[in-house]
């Protein structure tokens, strides 16, 4: 149920104030009722809730101007209606300049007016404080609109069908390694930072068949020509006639996660590579060559490797080669797995005497 809304009567005159209160009254109003500026002020500033305001233009204390002024710089500025004994057009214009929401003319039509001006009156005020709350709900919505892109520990965006990014957060600005949310604003189309293009095409294709897509993993370029892993979810805003608008989304720099990730499947697979190689080695018969088993083994864990294999003591069981070739620390550490690992098994089946060979093995 509706609150009852009130409305106060400001009029020096006793017959004027009893036929206003009688029409509101009928027509489910509450009133209060004022013979001068300051009981209005009084009653005002005792009934905060107070819908509307009927002004007489001229009062015993104060003019009916003075008082509107009063109300407009009041916090809420409570809204008003003129009324006068007399009128002109320069007086209409003067109320209307005040803020009055309809003035008028206490004729012999005054009663039947009064009807429909309040209730005109009443429809606009209502439509007016739907919108302001709608505009304040908006405001508190992107404000917290704003503090999720600005404290988000993912990098957030809308980006055009063109490319280009229109809304951003730094955090996303940062992973593509940019200094501020202004410099990724620049950036005319950018896709051009995806490493694989048909990739990405193909993402863009989804996107606008699905609606939405989660966890799309990619390289991209950073600014400096770095490449950073990524996950990206997005989704597609459309128009009513189906046509994209923009993209909003969210990505996060996995590259730590994807190294990681990728250092145990290779230990994995150095694992499985160990055992399946240890039960051939004890299967090969006395006349094959131990040698060349082991530098195939060898090329197959670490390729373009140079080995010499220069000390087998089959009497301490231990074996000492020496990595001769320039490349990477990834497969000295693969070296240093095998030789670990693999090459006492190796000694202790074989028992070979001491001896010197070389073993070049070539892609």
């Amino acid at each position: 149920m509706q609150k009852q809304r009130t409305i106060l009567i400001v009029d020096d005159d006793k017959g004027v104030q009893f036929l206003i209160k009688s029409k509101l009254e009928k027509l489910d109003y509450k009133t209060l009722v004022a013979s001068s500026g300051a009981e209005a002020l009084k009653l005002i500033k005792n009934n905060p809730h107070i819908f509307l305001c009927i002004i007489d233009y001229k009062l015993e204390d104060i003019t009916g101007q003075k008082l509107a002024t009063i109300l407009q710089k009041d916090e809420n500025k409570i809204p008003f209606i003129f009324i006068t004994g007399f009128g002109n057009e320069k007086i209409a214009i003067e109320v209307m300049k005040l803020g009055a929401k309809d003035y008028l003319i206490k004729d012999a039509d005054f009663n039947n007016k009064l009807e429909k001006v309040v209730e005109n009156v009443s429809k606009q005020l209502e439509l007016e404080n739907a919108l302001r709350l709608t505009q304040k709900a908006l405001k508190e919505s992107e404000q917290q609109f704003r503090e999720l892109y600005e404290y988000s520990t993912m990098g957030i965006y809308r980006s055009l069908p063109n490319g280009q990014i229109i809304l951003a957060n730094l955090v996303l600005a940062k992973i593509f390694g940019f200094n501020s949310v202004a410099e990724i604003y620049a950036v005319k189309n950018i896709e051009e930072k995806h490493v694989d293009k048909e990739a990405r095409k193909l993402f863009v294709e989804e996107l606008n068949k699905k609606g939405i897509i989660y966890g799309f993993e990619s390289y991209i370029y950073r600014t400096n020509g770095k490449k950073v892993y990524t996950r990206e979810s997005a989704r597609v805003v459309k128009d009513k006639k189906g046509r994209v608008l923009y993209y909003e989304g969210w990505m996060e720099d996995i590259t730590d996660q994807y190294e990681s990730r990728k250092r145990e499947i290779e230990g994995l697979k150095n694992i499985q590579f160990l055992s399946e190689t240890s039960l051939q080695f004890a299967e090969l018969k006395e006349d094959e060559n131990i040698y060349e088993f082991i530098g195939e083994k060898l090329f197959e864990l670490i390729p373009f490797a140079v080995i010499f294999i220069y000390s087998i003591n089959t009497k301490k069981e231990k074996a000492k080669l020496e990595f001769i070739t320039g490349i990477n620390k990834k497969y000295h550490d693969l070296f240093a797995f095998f030789t670990s690992y693999l090459m006492p098994i190796c000694v202790t089946v074989a028992r070979v005497q001491m001896v010197k060979k070389y073993i070049l093995v070539n892609q």
